[in-house]
């Protein structure tokens, strides 16, 4: 009788830790296929915040030329003709739509080359208005170099991490566009 006894308490064992491996297995697995769903929609939204990116980029930097050129107009010998205000506001309007996008989207690092660059060429174009002609200071260089820095990063599903990135990005972009 005792040995009977015995073996019933080694089966009930052997099925309670049968049963907490289960469960412990399927625990598991649905933790791991989580965290494997919640990296590949980051992995996703890397990819796609980088695209919309490379996409801003190039827009302001097409804005920004364009403006450039209407502001270089009078030093150039083919096109030697005066400036307006009218032609360098209607410039300028298209630029700050893409200041705008660009604040909105881009990284810490190209937001404080983004401002600086801002600040330098509404110097230059309140020189232009008075008659004078004043250089970027490599700030253009500056502004690219994050840019591009920004596009070429990596991102891993390693790099990519759990938490909320918005919640950092957000605050220090609405006070830089304050700034300006």
């Amino acid at each position: 009788m005792a040995a009977d006894a015995t073996s019933a308490w080694f089966a009930l064992g052997g099925v309670l830790l049968a049963g907490a491996m289960g469960f412990g297995t399927a625990f598991l697995t649905q933790h791991w296929q989580g965290r494997a769903a919640k990296r590949a929609l980051h992995w996703e939204h890397a990819k796609q915040l980088r695209q919309e990116r490379r996409e801003t980029y190039l827009h302001y930097w097409n804005a920004w030329n364009r403006l450039i050129r209407e502001l270089e107009k009078p030093y150039l010998p083919k096109d030697a003709e005066e400036i307006t205000a009218e032609t360098i506001a209607i410039a300028e309007a298209d630029w700050r739509q893409a200041v705008d996008a660009l604040l909105l989207i881009c990284s810490r690092e190209v937001l404080k080359a983004g401002i600086t660059h801002v600040e330098v060429t509404e110097s230059r174009i309140a020189a232009a208005l008075q008659g004078r002609r004043m250089d970027g200071g490599g700030k253009t260089r500056a502004l690219n170099r994050a840019m591009r820095d920004d596009i070429l990063k990596p991102t891993t599903p390693d790099s990519i991490d759990d938490t909320d990135p918005k919640k950092a990005s957000v605050q220090s972009h609405s006070q830089a566009a304050r700034t300006l």
